[in-house]
């Protein structure tokens, strides 16, 4: 049996024999082109070309104009590299050589993530974030990673377990929420910030903390437990804050006539004195006029504050209504 030769493909490169020629220059083929045109053709053929032309590159300028709306950025690439970036309004690129990208960078977005976690007292607990981000620039988001989205979820569910799981339960239901919203934001940024993906974080919230639900009612008890504990101490603290200032002024008030009685007693006694200093010359050019004098000073003294007198004379008591002779005497008056 005898076996054919199998025939050579006739576009074949390396079976064809002038495979070792080098080809043609490109500038010569378009000079050989456009040499066979104005030979043989026509010179309508020849404006003809022309006008279609100018009109394929009319066609391609127009195509590369392009409207950027706001709150979007413009990623150019020129061939495959990444080349300019540009903002709001009309703008130009060249197509073909060129491509475009529009990327929102003003929407905040919204990932959420939910997963049960072990905490560092070996307890369940079923956490749940929403990360609030937007494109802080466009150029690292499109081409320094990936899939920014993906690994975005990535990075928050080992935030959130790396933060809970150093965590206890308690911590993470009711005393230590926010703390644990810090440290998971805080973890989400730093890990955010070494891949240089482009992306900002606006924030993050703790949507949702729930114990196992075994444990749940238990939780809730003492959950109220701890809302009526910080109630009574609110309370406290309200009515503490109302009467520490009444007490402060009115400690001041006595504290203020006290020592304005004490300043009057003082200056009272001073002036006794003064005046007692001042009888002295008279009391030894004749003591029994002094001793007269005081002795119908203090009567006075006695007989102001008192509407009923007594006297004494002859081994018979007299009594003297002033307060009623007194009263008689204004109404006559009047």
């Amino acid at each position: 049996m005898t076996q054919t030769k199998p025939v050579p493909y006739r576009n074949d490169p390396w079976s064809r024999p002038d495979r070792n020629n080098q080809p043609p220059e490109l500038d010569k083929v378009v000079k050989e082109f456009f040499k066979k045109f104005s030979n043989n053709g026509s010179a309508a053929s020849n404006f003809s070309i022309i006008i279609i032309l100018f009109a394929t590159i009319a066609i391609w300028a127009m195509a590369g104009f392009f409207v950027i709306s706001e709150g979007q950025t413009a990623v150019i690439l020129r061939l495959g590299e990444f080349n300019r970036e540009l903002g709001r309004g009309l703008k130009w690129y060249a197509p073909i050589i060129e491509q475009k990208y529009l990327v929102s960078t003003d929407r905040i977005s919204t990932y959420e993530y939910e997963a049960e976690m072990l905490t560092t007292d070996e307890n369940y607990a079923k956490v749940k974030v929403a990360l609030l981000y937007r494109v802080l620039s466009p150029s690292d988001y499109l081409f320094n990673v990936k899939d920014p989205i993906d690994t975005l979820k990535e990075v928050t569910a080992s935030a959130l377990r790396q933060v809970v799981g150093k965590s206890t339960l308690d911590e993470v239901l009711s005393s230590g929420k926010e703390q644990v919203r810090k440290e998971i934001e805080e973890t989400v940024v730093s890990t955010l910030g070494s891949y240089k993906m482009g992306i900002q974080v606006r924030g993050v919230k703790l949507l949702a903390a729930l114990p196992p639900t075994q444990v749940s009612e238990a939780f809730e008890d003492a959950i109220k437990a701890r809302e009526d504990e910080q109630r009574f101490i609110n309370i406290a603290e309200a009515y503490y804050n109302e009467i520490l200032p009444k007490a402060k002024g009115k400690a001041s008030r006595i504290l203020n006539e006290a020592t304005a009685i004490k300043e009057s007693t003082i200056l009272n006694a001073k002036a006794e004195v003064e005046g007692f200093n001042a009888l002295i010359p008279i009391y030894r050019k004749d003591p029994s006029l002094l001793t007269t004098r005081l002795y119908i000073q203090t009567m006075e003294s006695i007989f102001a504050k008192t509407p009923k007198i007594l006297m004494n004379g002859d081994k018979n008591i007299s009594y003297i209504p002033l307060a009623d002779l007194i009263s008689n005497a204004k109404r006559s008056s009047s």
